[in-house]
């Protein structure tokens, strides 16, 4: 049980329980049959072999039903996916005896093998397949490698056509071959070795059976040899007779293979029919294919006429998008210049803010000059006391050295006598005293002239380091005016290019709509533009040469006034405070003007979304380009596969002819099997003839040796008698039986008759349809013949193997519809004229298209080139409007520069142009 319990738990039991429907199945179910039959009729609707016994009370019903499983299988295998089984079927026997061995399973799981094979090969294998996908993931994995084995194994199938070379074909067919003369040989021994048995039970038994008989009474004796007489006579005719029918036989065996060579000829014709046959089907599926070519030709040519208006749209846009694309590149730098312009001033307002700092940096270190002024100057006063005392301490010390002398003197004068070396050491003494005294007043005096030198140096560098540092913040406060007021001019600036800008989108919306205006409507008002364009340039520079003029004359009435005003430097500190407060005011003003740029940098970003949308749009217009591009090219694929087509006529001959002879071959080596089984046959039955026949000649030898004995011994002559009615009994049976098998014979006689008839008249039919098929032919040659004219133009294909062995398939695949192919062959042969019309009909258009397309080619051309012009004159336009604007700032920035030169040097341009105006006016 508990064998059976993990049988139950095998991967393909788990995959045969999902036809169950939910239900869980039993082993009951599985040996029984009626579930697996139930399970193959829902892989193949079509059993060929029904009448299955749904209530299994018995062995026999159970065996009939598994016979029945088995051959559905084995011409499902055979009809419907033309393999061979080679492995040995399962011994169903064994499995309705004794079904919970494990030989039993071991048989129940190969044919459940080949119930896999069949659902994974059959019409709705994609569904069985998703069932699978649904079990466990190990479950899968097994049923894979079974699946494996089933479909890619040549010890377990065989295809019927070979689908891979010849020699690899005939190699396995070779060893297939040469394991089932091995089996013939052994099962041939084991016949002989059952025949051999029989005998030895027989004779037992006739032994058993001649023991306890009576030896006959002497006057029966005569009778007995008369009667073995008679039975001697009727041996001897009865051989004669099977030596006639032996004859007969073997000269029926000559016609049926007469007929056989026959049929095989018939065969063969019927295969190169059902060949041409399928060719004929291969070149009308080739003809709808083309068909539907032309259709899509057809549909690509209205397409591609959609294209080209599409594409002179596309040029319009793609030149205006190109000079939108310029304006934005303007914009963005105007943008960028602008945006340097605020991060200048922005720079010059912390530069203003660090300068302040500054200021009250160096005033504080100012006052701490000042403060070291004055302390240097109480030193000074101090030390120039010192020095007075010095000096009044210097004249004391010079009149007690002089008081000394003289006393010296009057004591030199006084100890004269007494010696002089005391008045001379004193003397020494007192003079070198003297002499160190006039050297440290001479060091006090250096020192007093370095220190009044050194604080007046001091003092002076500190005046002149403070005056230059007022200068230099004074200056720098009048640059930061002067930038403020640039800052200020180029914000007012910022937003006139601004509102130029919002200008320039609103008129870009406006060109945007007119868009879908004709291209020579946009020409003129591009001509238009360039004129006005150029007036303006002209306007502009008129404009620009008089106001240099007039800033030049205003430059130097302004030079005139600075010299006249430089005497007004007293009012620069009441100017530089009110200077910084209108600093203060720009500072927020540009605040203010920050702001304003934000958004306007938010109506950029709006800007720049509107041209993403237009590139998007151009992209898209580029994508449509491209696919009128690569409509052409498929329809220009479509006329070289065409004649590809055309051409593969020829080689797909010629690999029906090479199929041709591979079906021949493999007919060949069918017929060889069907000989080499039916000689296995026939060698089974005359093994067991000749094993009969030498038991019947073993048996008469002993009759004779039993009569020769009775002669002899008449005692055992009665039991020798009983034995010749047996032995006489064997005979009359064996009469019967040859009897009866002259009647089979004479039936399979008047069968093969009537088969050779039913062959004749399909060879009569065959013929007449191989007639139809060379005039088919012939159509078909005329039909080659004038593509043949199309196919010079193009190179040979090479064919491959794989494509071939998949037609090969595909032809076999397509056997069973050979009787309704050769009557349709004449209608299609006139189909693919029709069709082959309208193929050379499509081309001619395809051709007049073709010349159309160029031609609208060169027109394109031409309006691109003559567009170009365009683009390279309002380039060249913007270009110069472009430098003209750059020297109008530039002017401009000159003119900022001097006014804020004016304003530095203190002179107001409004007091200048009052001053003018009141000069004009006296």
């Amino acid at each position: 049980m508990a064998s059976c319990a993990s049988f139950m738990e095998s991967p393909l039991v788990l995959w045969v329980e999902t036809f169950a429907n939910g239900r869980s199945i039993e082993f009951q179910d599985l040996h029984d049959g009626i579930f697996l039959n139930k399970v193959l009729q829902q892989i193949d609707s079509r059993p060929v072999y029904a009448n299955v016994n749904d209530t299994v009370d018995d062995m026999n019903s159970r065996l009939q039903n598994w016979d029945i499983l088995i051959r559905n299988i084995k011409s499902f295998y055979v009809d419907v996916l033309q393999q061979i089984l080679i492995v040995k079927l399962p011994n169903f026997q064994q499995i309705c005896k004794e079904p919970e061995k494990e030989a039993s399973f071991t048989e129940i799981k190969k044919l459940l093998l080949l119930i896999l094979g069949c659902a994974i090969q059959c019409d709705k294998k994609e569904n069985f397949i998703d069932t699978i996908k649904s079990l466990d993931v190990h479950v899968q994995h097994e049923i894979v490698e079974l699946i494996k084995e089933v479909t890619d194994d040549t010890e377990f199938i065989m295809h019927i056509e070979p689908t891979e070379q010849l020699e690899t074909y005939t190699e396995k067919m070779f060893n297939h071959v040469t394991r089932l003369l091995k089996e013939r040989d052994d099962y041939f021994e084991i016949l002989t070795e059952l025949a051999q048995e029989r005998d030895f039970y027989q004779k037992q038994s006739r032994g058993n059976t001649a023991l306890p008989m009576a030896p006959p009474t002497s006057p029966e004796k005569h009778h007995m040899v008369v009667e073995l007489a008679d039975c001697k006579a009727k041996i001897r005719k009865l051989r004669q007779e099977l030596e006639d029918k032996q004859e007969l036989i073997s000269d029926l065996q000559v016609d049926q293979d007469d007929n056989k060579g026959i049929v095989s000829k018939l065969k063969n014709e019927n295969a190169a029919l059902i060949q041409d046959a399928r060719a004929a089907r291969l070149l009308r599926d080739e003809l709808d294919i083309l068909r539907e070519k032309v259709a899509q030709s057809n549909a690509y040519q209205a397409e591609l006429t959609k294209c080209k208006e599409k594409l002179n749209e596309l040029e319009f846009y793609k030149s205006r998008v190109n000079e939108l694309r310029e304006d934005n590149a303007i914009l963005t730098e105007t943008k960028n210049i602008l945006e340097e312009q605020l991060s200048t001033s922005h720079k010059r307002v912390e530069t203003v803010i660090e300068l302040e700092n500054e200021l009250m940096r160096y005033r504080q270190q100012v006052e701490e000059m000042t403060l070291e002024r004055d302390a240097d100057r109480e030193k000074i006063k101090i030390l120039t006391e010192d020095n007075a005392q010095l000096q009044f301490e210097k004249k004391s010390n010079m009149n007690e050295s002089t008081n000394l002398e003289h006393e010296l003197v009057s004591a030199r004068l006084k100890i004269s006598g007494i010696g002089g070396t005391l008045s001379d050491q004193m003397a020494e003494t007192t003079n070198a005293k003297v002499l160190r005294l006039d050297l440290e007043n001479q060091r006090l005096k250096k020192k007093i002239e370095e220190l009044r030198e050194s604080s007046l140096i001091e003092n002076t560098s500190l005046n002149l380091e403070l005056e230059k540092e007022n200068q230099r913040l004074a200056k720098k406060i009048e640059k930061l005016q002067g930038s403020s007021n640039d800052s200020s001019q180029q914000c007012i600036d910022l937003e006139q290019n601004l509102h130029v800008a919002a200008r320039e989108r609103d008129n870009l919306a406006q060109t945007l709509e007119t868009l879908k205006d004709n291209y020579e409507r946009q020409v003129r008002e591009l001509e238009a533009e360039n004129d006005n364009l150029q007036q303006t340039v002209h306007v502009i520079r008129q404009r620009n040469e008089q106001t240099n003029d007039t800033r030049l004359k205003e430059l130097e009435k302004e030079n005139k006034q600075l010299h006249e005003t430089v005497t007004a430097k007293n009012q620069v500190t009441s100017k530089l405070e009110h200077e910084n407060r209108q600093i203060q005011k720009s500072f927020s003003k540009l605040k203010l003007n920050s702001d304003h740029i934000n958004e306007l940098e938010t109506e950029n970003s709006q800007f720049e979304k509107e041209n993403s949308e237009l590139r998007k749009s151009i992209a898209t217009l580029q994508l449509t380009c491209d696919k009128s591009e690569v409509l052409e090219q498929e329809n220009s694929d479509l006329e070289v596969e065409n004649r590809k087509l055309q051409k593969s006529v020829q080689t797909l001959k010629s690999a029906l002819q090479k199929k041709e002879n591979l079906e021949q071959e493999n007919i060949n080596l069918t017929v060889e099997n069907k000989k080499l089984e039916r000689s296995l046959h026939s060698m089974k039955s005359a093994s067991s003839r000749i094993a009969e026949l030498e038991s019947e000649k073993d048996s008469m030898n002993r009759e004779i040796q039993q009569l020769r004995k009775s002669l002899e011994n008449q005692r055992n002559q009665r039991t020798k008698q009983e034995q010749m009615e047996l032995d006489l009994l064997d005979l009359d049976n064996e009469n019967q039986r040859i009897q009866k098998s002259l009647e089979v014979t004479t039936k399979r006689l008047n069968q093969l008759e009537k088969d050779n008839t039913d062959l004749e008249v399909e060879n009569e039919k065959l013929q007449k349809a191989m007639e139809e098929v060379k005039m088919s032919s012939k159509r078909l040659h005329n039909v080659e013949k004038e593509s043949s004219e199309l196919e010079n133009e193009v190179s040979k294909l090479q064919t491959s193997k794989a494509v071939l062995e998949k037609e090969n398939k595909r032809l076999k695949q397509s056997v069973q519809l050979k009787d309704t192919t050769v009557d349709e062959l004449t209608t299609k042969c006139n189909i693919m004229e029709r069709e082959h019309r309208s193929v050379k009909r499509t081309l001619e258009t395809s051709k007049e298209t073709s010349s159309k397309l160029h031609e609208f080619e060169r027109e394109n051309r031409e309006i691109l080139q003559q567009s170009n012009i365009n683009k390279k004159t309002i380039a060249t336009l913007r270009e110069e409007l472009v430098n003209e604007k750059i020297k109008s700032q530039q002017l401009s920035n000159e003119l900022e520069k001097l006014n804020g030169e004016l304003e530095r040097v203190g002179i107001n341009k409004e007091k200048l142009v009052m001053a003018e105006h009141s000069q004009d006016d006296k």
